[in-house]
């Protein structure tokens, strides 16, 4: 299955949950599929107004998500924006509030218009960003950086994989709470205490956006 294709059917699935359904009766309706396999297009100029041609139905509920470079998806609209309706004539004409703007995640790669009657898709892709930097980088020092991923100001947690396949929670003190740069970067320094807390044998550490649901992972080299 196509990245994209499957970022959508994600985004069902986050739909499913927003609205009360059950993910499992959604992802096997093949009306949701045959509408997210093939959407239309959907335009977005400088200020943020979302269009669409008459696809919809007539005044129905329309609900928003961003896509995710791994393939996740995420909702971003909270307030700002209000509850999103299409037009009369089944077309969409709404401006994205900016503090809804604001929480899209930097390396977001679509965002998806959904006809929660209809099941219609409209999708807005954003212009790739060439060789878009998803790593987690820690230097020798336990500088911990990133390219700008994240929703700006958003808090990130940690876990960390081992070699048997677990997994355990990473800094977890009440003096370890992180939070991205306003530019949607990750900036800061692991304790020398926190770094001992690493099993020997851990493969991996994972930095994940509570709002975003954006991903990144420093993986340590072979041993």
């Amino acid at each position: 299955m196509k990245a994209f294709a499957r970022s959508l059917i994600v985004g069902v699935l986050l739909l499913a949950a927003l609205l009360g359904f059950h993910p499992g009766g959604v992802a096997a309706d093949d009306g949701y599929l045959q509408a997210l396999a093939d959407p239309y297009p959907m335009n977005i100029d400088a200020a943020h107004r979302a269009t669409t041609a008459p696809i919809f139905r007539a005044e129905e509920r329309i609900a928003m998500w961003m896509n995710l470079p791994d393939g996740a998806a995420s909702r971003f609209i909270t307030g700002s924006t209000g509850a999103i309706f299409a037009f009369s004539d089944g077309s969409l004409n709404v401006v994205i509030g900016d503090d809804d703007w604001n929480n899209l995640a930097l390396s977001a790669t679509s965002i998806v218009a959904y006809g929660t009657a209809s099941k219609v898709a409209a999708v807005y892709k954003f212009p790739p960003q060439p060789n878009l930097d998803l790593s987690l980088h820690i230097d020798a020092n336990h500088h911990a950086t990133t390219a700008p991923l994240y929703t700006r100001a958003e808090r990130v947690v940690f876990w960390y994989n081992r070699a048997d396949g677990s997994a355990a929670d990473f800094m977890t003190g009440a003096d370890d709470v992180i939070y991205t740069k306003y530019d949607g970067t990750l900036d800061f320094t692991i304790t020398d205490k926190n770094w001992a807390t690493l099993p020997a044998d851990t493969t991996s550490i994972i930095a994940h956006g509570l709002f975003s649901n954006v991903t990144a992972v420093y993986v340590f080299p072979p041993k």
